[in-house]
């Protein structure tokens, strides 16, 4: 996923999380995965799991680059 595609991901990923400013100032990290294929979400999924990221939130349909794809937010608290 080039980096314009990645930053837009997360800016709409982050949009329809709801996830407000003093969330985001925690000393955290987010990961967005983003993809078109079942499959390839689950293996994600299961790698930024095995990473410490857990589950925010998910959203489907017409992404901010057009695709459709499935978008799910991931967070790792430090």
């Amino acid at each position: 996923m080039s980096n314009v595609r990645y930053v837009l991901v997360l800016a709409v990923a982050v949009a329809a999380c709801g996830i407000a400013a003093p969330v985001a100032a925690q000393n955290s990290s987010y990961r967005v995965l983003a993809t078109t294929r079942t499959s390839t979400m689950q293996d994600e999924m299961r790698q930024a799991g095995d990473q410490g990221y857990r589950f925010v939130a998910a959203m489907g349909g017409e992404t901010a680059v057009g695709d459709r794809e499935v978008v799910i937010t991931r967070r790792r608290v430090r």
